[in-house]
């Protein structure tokens, strides 16, 4: 048994719980873009969730996308689903683009 899935099965105060079990740093494409910070978290399953530093605003948009992630059975698939799905509405060429710092990180 994980220590997640024991500490939670003994305590009813832990509704979840997670390791954080990397830690990675991106600079992604665009000048004044900041370093992009992704911790992969594991869960009492096994499963790996990522967490970012910081959500997108497209220019357009009426705010930043601030997104759910599935988790997954690997890391490699999580750190896929940051740029997949977390940075889909992100355009190196979309100079009016604002980050927001995830206060959650």
């Amino acid at each position: 048994m994980s220590i997640l899935k024991d500490l939670k099965n003994r305590h009813k105060l832990i509704s979840e719980a997670y390791e954080v079990v990397a830690t990675y740093e991106f600079w992604l494409q665009r000048k004044g873009a900041p370093p992009l910070k992704v911790n992969i978290l594991k869960d009492h399953e096994g499963r790996f969730t990522p967490s970012m530093s910081h959500h997108v605003q497209a220019s357009k948009a009426a705010g930043p996308h601030r997104p759910s992630f599935t988790p997954r059975i690997s890391i490699e698939e999580a750190l896929d689903e940051v740029f997949v799905h977390g940075l889909m509405f992100y355009d190196p060429k979309d100079e009016g683009a604002k980050w927001e710092v995830n206060e959650s990180f």
